[in-house]
């Protein structure tokens, strides 16, 4: 298996005792942070970063599907993004749950920190049997 080696930023909340592991990730010729979140069984993208093209290509699932809004009265939506390129991965026309994440950017701002556009989450990392090594600052991903 051929090994991507991504770096981690680790950022550190609330006096060191939340910690969010962040990678950059291109989205078309955007780059943009993503927390790696081992929570998330399904990866997630703001509503923000994808404009007019969500309206266009929203597909609203069944609730079975588990998202960390599911306490929220809204409705579930899934998004293919045409590509997504993570280190050396690129992930062609794959779906991610949009969700609301403006409490996280809201806070990282009070932080005086940059925003986020999402989360890499479980299915992600799963499917390219992660390992996070928060000592050397990395994110590997096999494939």
């Amino acid at each position: 298996m051929n090994a991507t080696v991504i770096p981690l930023e680790i950022q550190y909340l609330d006096n060191k005792q939340n910690i969010q592991p962040i990678i950059s990730v291109k989205i078309g010729r955007k780059t943009h942070r993503m927390i790696v979140d081992t929570g998330a069984s399904h990866s997630c993208l703001s509503a923000l970063i994808l404009g007019d093209k969500y309206e266009q290509s929203a597909i609203n699932v069944d609730d079975k599907v588990l998202s960390a809004s599911e306490n929220i009265n809204t409705p579930t939506i899934l998004y293919k993004l045409p590509g997504i390129r993570i280190g050396d991965i690129y992930l062609r026309n794959y779906s991610f749950l949009v969700l609301d994440i403006g409490h996280i950017n809201v806070m990282l701002k009070e932080l005086q920190l940059p925003s986020v556009a999402g989360l890499i989450g479980s299915d992600i990392l799963q499917k390219y049997h992660a390992v996070i090594d928060y000592g050397h600052r990395t994110l590997s991903l096999y494939h």
